[in-house]
């Protein structure tokens, strides 16, 4: 984790993959609000479902 950590502050900007996750971050890490962009997963589950044959 301390490896982790250090590269996350070292970091200009990071990617979280939800509120909860950036919230987190913020919260625990102590990264700022601006540094933190929310992309959200590209797969709808809804759309695109496994086949089972």
């Amino acid at each position: 984790l301390s490896l982790d950590y250090k590269g996350i502050k070292k970091a200009t900007r990071i990617i979280a993959i939800s509120e909860a996750t950036k919230r987190d971050l913020m919260h625990l890490l102590a990264i700022p609000d601006e540094q933190i962009s929310v992309v959200y997963l590209g797969v709808d589950h809804t759309t695109f479902r496994p086949s089972f044959q």
